[in-house]
């Protein structure tokens, strides 16, 4: 598998397994796979989706990018790890 992460359970990543149980359930197997995004790809999908909507680039060099924040889903996803009061949960 290209994408491994996908994968939780340590003996599904085992190729050896897989010849035991047969071509059947290893290609059922895969294809149940091939519908699940992992985690790296459904942040990169809300990250692609947030910048999109609640923040316009305004200025940009090889060190950093400078955002117009829009909306508060911007403000979360741009000021995550912060101390920011609307990035830490329950406050607003």
């Amino acid at each position: 598998m290209k994408n491994d992460s996908k994968i939780k359970d340590v003996t599904q990543k085992d190729i050896d397994s897989w010849g035991k149980q047969g071509w059947v359930k290893f290609k059922n197997f895969v294809e149940e796979l091939e519908g699940k995004k992992s985690k790296t790809e459904e942040k990169k999908e809300t990250w692609t989706r947030v910048k999109a909507d609640g923040a316009e680039l305004r200025a940009e060099n090889e060190d950093w990018f400078v955002y117009k924040i829009l909306n508060k889903d911007a403000c979360i996803l741009f000021g995550a790890g912060t101390k920011w009061c609307i990035t830490e949960s329950g406050r607003y």
